[in-house]
C-alpha cells in the first residue's frame, strides 16, 4: 500500500544539507508523509530517517507524536531518526554511524 501524497513544508536549509549527504556519498530519498521524517538514507547499510530543521524549526504535532510512539518500541532516536539542522551535525552524525556500524567484510 501506497502513502498518500503529502505536501509537506521543506526547511530552507534542506538544499545544503543534502548536499552534505552526496559529498558523504550517503544515498537518500525525501518521504511526503504527514509526522514522517523527512528523507530515508542508508548508513552501512541501514537505513535510516533523519528529519531536517532550520536552526529554529520545530517539530510539528504528528512529527512529535511520531516519535513518542517509536519510543515506546524502543528505538534510538538520535541514532536512527536524528534531528539534523546544520552541515557540521550532518558531517558529525554521519561519521558517528559509520563508526559504529561498519563491518568490514561483512
Amino acid at each position: 500500500m501506497a502513502l498518500p501524497r503529502y505536501n509537506g513544508h521543506r526547511d530552507a536549509n534542506e538544499a545544503e544539507l543534502l548536499k552534505i549527504f552526496d559529498d558523504l556519498r550517503v544515498p537518500w530519498r525525501r518521504v511526503n508523509h504527514e509526522g514522517l521524517p523527512d528523507l530515508l538514507c542508508i548508513i552501512a547499510g541501514q537505513v535510516h530517517a533523519p528529519e531536517i530543521k532550520s536552526k529554529a524549526g520545530h517539530l510539528e504535532p504528528a512529527q512529535i507524536k511520531f516519535r513518542e510512539w517509536l519510543v515506546r518500541y524502543h528505538v534510538r532516536l538520535d541514532e536512527y531518526y536524528p534531528v539534523l539542522r546544520t552541515p557540521a551535525e550532518v558531517i558529525e552524525w554521519v561519521e558517528t554511524r559509520r563508526r559504529k556500524l561498519w563491518r568490514p567484510g561483512a
